[in-house]
């Protein structure tokens, strides 16, 4: 007679023997995800690729916790297993600083006796790579561009020998996170903004940052990813490639930059031909106007037309409206000269509070204000290197705006010596000059409040006389409050 019972044992020592001696790894879980039993080809792969020991009764959260290890992938596998299914998956599994492998793994439900669904085991299998497959990654590590692959996890899981030789690091650096030692400390946190959103979005993206080449050199590279999904159509990470394009980079940027200079100098040709034609009319009808009164007094035989006081004041208003042109002029020529680097600065030994003096008297007479400016000397003489000509130009314009903007307010000019520099104040009581435009106010074509005055002009003066105190290694800046004080300040080096 058959003893049942000893056919059962045997066929109990027949399956532990197949499984201890199996070389692929197999592992048994309860429905709680903790394992049960585990053949020693498991225990070991576990260590191997985890560093983890394995015993029976460990669950499945703690064999993975802390490891970096994408939990909702692992947990939607044996999720599925629950729900009875049996499939096969493709993973790459394992720790960076560990050893990481692809393997096929088959899962699969276990039921008791009434066919309930009790748990689920897996045979994991190591990936062995195909000749055809191994001919793509030769033609991928020989290919003109760098290309890797990165996981659900965001760790980089594999890079191409271009990347290792482009980078000077050695096998393995790169992955997980470290090739992002390689990218520019300012571009890292651009790019994970972009990979981050990649990742939420499951989508393909394009961007550029810099990444230190093997020299030290930092090279503008494109990084361009697609997403990978698996046979179940799970998003399992991105493959892409790197492409130094440092030069095509640098040629965008500087015609970007031409183009803008382009815009700028567009509008401001407009602008300046806007504002000098209509500057330039005002003067020359005048002129015209002068020359038709003066024709019809003739055609009319009127005696008071060439009258001493006539011919005076018509001398006077031609002069007047000649200087204003020849202002104009001599503008617009040193805006020419700026903008081409070749306004002249011819230095010679010049006394500055002599300077002051003769322009003040000028002025005076011009405007007819001697009687409002008062001069404060507190030091004299006060001898520097400059171009006196140029120290004209910028002394004659804050004057003469303070003449015009003042309000018929006193004008005052201070004059003194600061360390190895002299330092002019020039101060009116008038209208003031609003915050947002003292910021401004040194800038091509910027007046100041204008609002309740008739004063003409091309916003020039400033500007040109930043650029002449600028060549003297000189500084000019203005304070002000609306309504009330507005002063000028230049100081520039006794031997500029």
């Amino acid at each position: 007679m058959i003893n049942k019972s000893k056919i059962a044992i045997d066929y109990n020592y027949i399956f532990d023997s197949i499984l201890h001696c199996s070389i692929d790894a197999i592992g048994v879980f309860d429905s709680e995800f903790n394992i049960i039993s585990f053949n020693p080809s498991f225990k070991a792969g576990v260590l191997e690729l985890y560093g983890v020991q394995v015993f029976s009764g460990i669950s499945l959260e703690q064999l993975v916790s802390g490891k970096n290890i994408a939990y909702d992938s692992i947990f939607t596998f044996w999720s599925r297993v629950l729900n009875g299914e049996r499939f096969t998956a493709r993973s790459k599994i394992g720790l960076i600083q560990y050893k990481r492998k692809i393997f096929d793994i088959n899962f699969a439900p276990i039921r008791n006796q009434e066919k309930k669904i009790i748990g689920g085991s897996l045979i994991v299998k190591e990936y062995v790579k195909s000749v055809d497959q191994k001919r793509v990654e030769h033609m991928i590590d020989n290919s003109p561009v760098m290309m890797w692959i990165s996981e659900i996890d965001q760790t980089c899981s594999y890079l191409s020998k271009q990347w290792y030789e482009f980078t000077g690091k050695k096998n393995n650096n790169g992955l997980g996170f470290g090739w992002l030692d390689s990218v520019h400390p300012e571009d890292r946190d651009s790019f994970r903004v972009v990979f981050d959103w990649a990742t939420k979005n499951k989508c393909q993206y394009s961007t550029d940052y810099r990444i230190r080449r093997a020299d030290g050199q930092y090279r503008w590279c494109l990084d361009s990813g697609n997403p990978r999904f698996n046979d179940f159509g799970e998003f399992t990470g991105f493959i892409g490639y790197v492409m130094d394009v440092h030069e095509r980079k640098i040629a965008e940027d500087k015609l970007l930059e031409l183009n803008l200079q382009l815009t700028d100098a567009l509008s401001a040709r407009d602008e300046f031909l806007s504002i000098a034609s209509h500057e330039l009319k005002t003067p020359l009808t005048s002129l015209k106007l002068q020359a038709q009164i003066m024709q019809r007094a003739i055609a009319r035989n009127d005696p008071n037309a060439f009258s001493a006081e006539r011919i005076k004041t018509l001398v006077q208003q031609a002069e007047k409206q000649t200087n204003r042109l020849t202002r104009l002029v001599e503008d617009m020529l040193d805006i020419s000269r700026i903008r081409t680097g070749r306004l002249t600065i011819k230095k010679d030994n010049v006394d500055f509070c002599d300077l002051i003096a003769d322009i003040v008297e000028r002025l005076g007479d011009l405007y007819d204000k001697k009687n409002i400016i008062n001069i404060q000397f507190h030091q004299r003489p006060i001898i520097g290197n400059w171009d006196r000509f140029r120290l004209e130009q910028v002394i004659v314009n804050l004057i003469s705006n303070a003449f015009k903007y003042g309000q018929n307010s006193l004008v005052e000019v201070d004059v003194s010596i600061v360390e190895k520099s002299v330092l002019l104040k020039v101060k009116d009581c008038g209208v003031g000059i609003s915050k947002d435009k003292i910021s401004k106010i040194f800038e091509k074509f910027e007046r100041g409040d204008l609002s309740s005055l008739d004063i003409s002009g091309m916003g020039l003066g400033l500007f040109i006389s930043k650029q002449i105190i600028k060549a003297h290694f000189g500084k000019i800046w203005v304070e002000s409050i609306p309504g009330n004080v507005t002063t000028f300040f230049v100081e520039l080096p006794l031997s500029a």
